[in-house]
């Protein structure tokens, strides 16, 4: 169910002369600690329905892009629904519920959502599911995706949030070498570039090259690419779907769905590497010789908090199809990650989800004497249990150790 390749079915160059094959030894995640009656909520993320109180909740989706764009808001974009490709603009906001606290003093911070669907204009992309979408400088890039026909694209769309206008961007120079149309792929933003790994593509083709696009040139720049033959390289399989983050002048790639040779099972993926854009080369990551992962997953979110990564949930090849586990990761000097921990996910039901979307709301405690304290809430929405598309808002408060390092970090 990770991907459609019709909305009504539920099917859901440049190579671096240098590549590292070391991998780099971080300290072991902790093992997973289960429900209990005395888990606490320092070291888990309790999860609760959050209500929505002003706007109309979006419909049922999965495989939407995703992106925060302030302190407390997320915009999403178009998505899979059980009627088809979608192409909707949803912005989500994230405030206190000051009255749900008073009636229930002895709980933690109470949120509510609001939903609006803002009226753009300009050259307005097409509905597709599987695309990406990343935020800078007031503006929301998205990237890729799969339309109606078996379209898979590889446009880049921009919208002014100023405006709500927007435009496609294309190359200065359109006949110059660009990545092939594809869904499912792994974005992040570093200053002027646009930085792309992976998808899924024509012919159920998965890549793992990386792309840059110089949003100042309007120019496409090949990285790195390679092949299954290419076994001496250090570098991911070929994947769709993947975790992602970028630490300094690194890409941090984890997980995602995909062969790890030509002839073997698509499985999804325990593994994670480190690209260094400057240099162009790989690294593989493991703890004290073991994967980062305690299983695959594909199709989760990620999301920051100060120096600290969180990835949470996405789709396994287990028999629940699906993941609830919350891991973190810590980074150091220049964006290394020294430090792996999973932690525990109570409360709600239908936690466990993939293909959704998330981010961490930063909310002013009105509680504090001591000036201004900040509180962070991971908020999720939407995503499938691989058998139903969800539109259900949940929330967890961030543990406070990971709290404290975002206001040290500051």
């Amino acid at each position: 169910r990770e991907w459609r390749p019709n909305p009504c079915e539920v099917v859901r160059d440049m190579n671096s002369a240098n590549r590292s094959e070391s991998t780099l030894d971080l300290v072991a995640p902790k093992k997973r600690r289960l429900n209990s009656k005395g888990s606490s909520h320092e070291s888990s993320f309790e999860w609760r329905e959050v209500p929505v109180t002003n706007g109309n909740s979006p419909c049922p989706r999965s495989g939407f892009g995703y992106v925060q764009i302030s302190s407390n808001e997320m915009a999403i974009f178009g998505g899979v629904s059980s009627k088809g490709y979608l192409g909707d603009l949803c912005i989500l906001g994230i405030s206190r519920d000051d009255k749900k606290e008073i009636e229930d003093s002895t709980s933690s911070l109470r949120l509510k959502g609001k939903w609006s669907s803002p009226v753009v204009t300009g050259t307005i992309p097409c509905a597709r599911g599987y695309s990406s979408l990343v935020y800078g400088n007031g503006k929301i890039y998205l990237f890729g995706g799969v339309a109606d026909g078996l379209q898979f694209l590889n446009e880049i769309h921009c919208l002014d949030l100023k405006t709500f206008r927007w435009s496609n961007i294309k190359p200065f120079r359109e006949k110059a070498p660009k990545p092939p149309g594809r869904c499912g792929t792994t974005v992040v933003i570093s200053g002027n570039l646009l930085i792309l790994f992976g998808g899924l593509a024509q012919g159920y083709k998965h890549y793992n090259d990386v792309w840059a696009f110089d949003l100042s040139s309007r120019s496409w720049i090949a990285l790195f690419s390679c092949s299954y033959e290419d076994s001496k390289i250090a570098a991911p399989s070929p994947r769709r779907n993947a975790f992602g983050a970028i630490c300094e002048y690194k890409l941090l790639i984890i997980g995602g769905k995909g062969k790890a040779s030509i002839g073997t099972k698509e499985t999804s993926r325990e593994d994670a590497f480190l690209f260094d854009i400057k240099a162009s080369i790989w690294s593989p990551l493991s703890s004290n010789g073991n994967t980062i992962l305690q299983k695959g997953v594909s199709g989760g979110i990620t999301a920051r908090v100060g120096n600290n990564l969180i990835f949470q949930g996405g789709l396994t090849d287990s028999d629940s199809h699906t993941s609830s586990d919350v891991l973190t990761c810590e980074l150091g000097v220049k964006g290394r990650p020294i430090l792996w921990k999973y932690w525990s996910s109570i409360g709600h039901a239908s936690i466990g989800r993939g293909l959704h979307g998330g981010m961490v709301a930063r909310l002013v405690d009105r509680d504090s004497k001591n000036g201004k304290h900040w509180e962070h809430y991971m908020v999720i929405f939407g995503g499938s249990d691989n058998k139903l598309d969800m539109n259900s808002l949940l929330s967890a408060s961030v543990p406070r150790e990971l709290s404290l390092s975002s206001s040290s970090s500051k």
